[in-house]
């Protein structure tokens, strides 16, 4: 406690440039924490509450190269990426954590007939039925890299299942090279009156590739109508 308000331990004070910051989970997330004394708590400025965030989840899932389709899965239900619930029974419940093993599952690749078991074993029945359905709809989607080939005449889908997957089977093919046809194909959603998906498609490539931003693509593309899609 001394060391935490008084920032020394005896005669030794630590520098300013220390700061202290604690974690933990709560009392109810049945994680083992009996909680913090009374006093330890009153020595912390301030108790921060962390909430799970889509769109820094799936920045982060780009980066660290997780399967497209789980990406647009949870593009397409967002609300099942922290459905987090503590049970004494030996299940998972959606959560980041456990939506990231399901994309290390996918990478390994699941034995056939394998794929609903191992997946409801990673974040519970309910979501597993909603992802193995949604991965149907990602089987069946238009090539995209024929829209690459052609993007001024590959099909604009209208169901938002399959808009949120092709944006994002588009945005992990991104690089300095394609970037111009995600662009045009892009301007094309945009026009056909889905401009969120525009959005989506645009933002999530430039998660996919920086050095998008180098281009002559992205410069003509940034000084277009469209522009303010990258804000």
């Amino acid at each position: 406690m001394q060391l935490l308000l008084a920032r020394r331990v005896c005669d030794h004070r630590l520098p300013d440039c220390v700061t202290f910051v604690a974690a933990t989970n709560r009392r109810q997330d049945r994680a083992g924490v009996s909680g913090l004394l009374e006093p330890v708590k009153s020595r912390f400025v301030t108790i921060l509450g962390i909430e799970p965030d889509l769109d820094s989840w799936c920045a982060w899932a780009y980066q660290a190269g997780l399967p497209g389709e789980l990406i647009a899965f949870l593009r397409f239900r967002p609300e099942l990426l922290h459905q987090f619930e503590p049970t004494p029974e030996i299940v998972n419940t959606p959560s980041p954590r456990t939506w990231a093993n399901v994309g290390k599952l996918l990478q390994a690749g699941i034995p056939d007939g394998l794929e609903f078991p191992c997946i409801n074993g990673a974040v519970g029945e309910a979501a597993a039925i909603e992802f193995v359905s949604f991965l149907d709809t990602w089987r069946d989607l238009p090539s995209p890299d024929a829209i690459l080939i052609d993007p001024e005449n590959g099909p604009t889908p209208e169901a938002p299942s399959t808009l949120y997957a092709i944006c994002v089977a588009l945005a992990k093919r991104a690089a300095t090279t394609t970037f111009g046809r995600i662009a045009k194909y892009a301007m094309r959603l945009n026009d056909a009156g889905h401009g969120e998906f525009a959005t989506l498609l645009l933002r999530d490539s430039l998660r996919q590739c920086p050095a998008i931003r180098s281009t002559a693509d992205f410069a003509v593309m940034a000084a277009s109508p469209l522009g303010h899609l990258y804000s």
